[in-house]
């Protein structure tokens, strides 16, 4: 009876956080630091395709400016895709994270990203907090 009890506890406790879906802080810095590629990026262009509703599909080409981290040996000047799901808003009385930004063309960005297996292309590695926009 005394595992029931304690199982009872950390359900009450743990499916909430679960249910919202929220992140915590940080976790998303931990995913910061251990990202394979930070890139501070120009971006050339931004294309946006609906999904859904309120679900956008991102797809950046950037220029790399400088190079903190890279696991693929990126230099500067090199160009880059970025691809990642967002969304545009949340609804109304929703709860949970932040989605990730959305990049503007000519804005530059430090961004924290992983590689792609068997493609080309980049993703967010540390969800809302992937792209910092420093001017």
């Amino acid at each position: 009876m005394n595992w029931m009890w304690r199982f009872v506890m950390i359900s009450a406790f743990a499916m909430p956080q679960l249910m919202m879906g929220a992140v915590p802080p940080s976790l998303l810095k931990s995913y910061q630091r251990s990202s394979s590629d930070v890139l501070v990026v120009k971006v050339g262009w931004v294309h946006q395709y609906r999904i859904r509703h309120n679900r956008l599909l991102v797809k950046a080409r950037v220029k790399v400016l400088a190079t903190e981290r890279s696991s693929r040996r990126i230099r500067r000047g090199q160009w880059i895709t970025i691809r990642y799901r967002t969304s545009s808003r949340l609804p109304r009385g929703t709860f949970g994270g932040s989605p990730i930004p959305l990049l503007h063309k000519g804005h530059v960005y430090r961004a924290y990203l992983k590689h792609l297996r068997h493609s080309r292309t980049y993703a967010p590695h540390a969800g809302s907090k992937s792209f910092k926009f420093l001017y």
